[in-house]
């Protein structure tokens, strides 16, 4: 990984690409990384007809993942690994599992792999072809794992990947298989998050030692299971203001339609993901630019965050001052995805734009957690049918064509409306 100069000038092996501007990107920012890697978040959206932001933030999470504890950057006397954790939030059907599994693909093939491997060693010491101690599996991602496997993943690996295509499962799952309950391996968590060393010593097993542990999580759920599953104090001891949640704006469905994503875009993804898995050992450095509009941002947030505790809303407080660690992280995994070592002003500027958002979905998460009612959202007939209430469609051809739709769609839903007014 190496600076490019330019930061909107992807590094695209002389081949080019189109930038999309930022004016073009609503929703998550990516125009600061490669453009190659632009390119495969708008094949892969169009491919699996999803909301492009579960593509950016499950980019960023393989990518996190891939990366683990090689890359380093020190803020101020902090020093931040590429950890983050990321709840993706839609309704079912709505385009979370299948572009999740086409960008981990890289990491899951390493770990049939190491599987295999596994497999072959442990035959081998069974039948006593082999010397030593029995073989061990490591695994690099885990889904369905109880809190002691995961603790012992990490003291094992260090670095590990939780990656769950359903949270719900992950947020139930707490405390499952524990005498403790869910405290204990919330409590741990917090701990993993800061990337703390923990010593655990159970009666009936050995001692762990999670040095440095490293722990990236991503996975979808449903705004109902978010709801549900989630307890009043997972705000009250932080555990909730350490999630990045991705909550997209969507729309009517559109017309199916089927786009292969090319090959090309497959293979340039996976050796983006080779290098992250096999770089060497990294520390990133942060120009003044970029310090100066961080320390900017931070004092913002503080700012705010001293606001709503005046409110006597301290958990929003708590999730402003967590944006600052959050937007150093962010910003390690941005660089790197640029292809640069040094996170300067354009890489600082993106994240900070992600920032704005992340600060957003967490307002709108708390404020749906505690019961503040969202909006109602409109099905495609119901917005049709609005629209013909203000402004009536003369030329149905016309209006279904400028929404991406058959004239035929628009002539049914106007056709009920006649249908249910006439009844009355």
């Amino acid at each position: 990984m190496s600076d490019t100069g330019n930061p909107h000038a992807a590094k695209n092996n002389g081949k080019g690409t189109e930038f999309i501007s930022d004016n073009q990107q609503k929703g998550l920012k990516f125009w600061v990384i490669d453009g190659y890697l632009q390119n495969v978040i708008t094949a892969v959206t169009e491919g699996f007809q999803c909301p492009r932001d579960n593509v950016v933030a499950f980019m960023y999470a393989t990518a996190s993942a891939a990366i683990g504890r090689k890359a380093t950057c020190k803020f101020g006397n902090y020093t931040n690994h590429a950890t983050l954790w990321q709840m993706v939030i839609n309704d079912s059907s709505r385009g979370k599992t299948k572009p999740l599994n086409w960008l981990c693909r890289p990491i899951d093939e390493r770990e049939d792999d190491a599987m295999r491997r596994y497999r072959r060693e442990m035959e081998k010491w069974r039948e006593g072809k082999q010397d030593g101690e029995q073989p061990t599996l490591r695994h690099h991602v885990i889904n369905n794992a109880s809190d002691e496997a995961v603790l012992r993943e990490l003291a094992y690996n260090g670095d590990t990947f939780w990656r769950n295509d359903e949270l719900a499962s992950m947020l139930t799952g707490f405390g499952r298989y524990s005498q403790s309950g869910s405290g204990n391996i919330v409590a741990h968590l917090l701990s993993i998050f800061d990337n703390s060393s923990i010593n655990i010593t159970r009666v009936t097993t050995d001692p762990l030692r999670l040095q440095c542990p490293n722990l990236n999580v991503v996975g979808g759920i449903q705004p109902g299971a978010l709801k549900r599953h989630t307890r009043p104090e997972w705000w009250g001891n932080g555990f909730m203001q350490r999630w990045l949640y991705v909550w997209p704006e969507v729309g009517p469905t559109p017309p199916y339609k089927e786009v292969e994503i090319a090959r090309e875009h497959a293979d340039y993804w996976d050796k983006t993901i080779t290098l992250l898995l096999e770089m060497q050992p990294v520390t990133l450095k942060e120009d003044e630019a970029a310090k100066s509009m961080r320390i900017e941002a931070v004092n913002k947030w503080n700012k705010l965050a001293d606001e709503a505790d005046r409110a006597g809303t301290p958990d929003i407080g708590a999730g402003y001052r967590k944006m600052a660690i959050h937007l150093c992280r962010w910003a390690i995994v941005t660089a790197l995805l640029a292809n640069k070592t040094t996170i300067d002003e354009y890489v600082m500027q993106c994240s900070l734009q992600c920032m704005d958002y992340f600060t957003a979905t967490m307002l709108k998460v708390y404020d749906y957690c505690n019961g503040k009612e969202q909006p109602k959202r409109l099905t495609f007939a119901e917005m049709v049918r609005g629209i013909n209430e203000v402004h009536p469609i003369i030329n149905q051809s016309q209006f279904a064509g400028s929404i991406g739709c058959s004239q035929q769609q628009i002539n049914n839903i106007l056709k009920n409306v006649d249908k249910t007014e006439s009844v009355k």
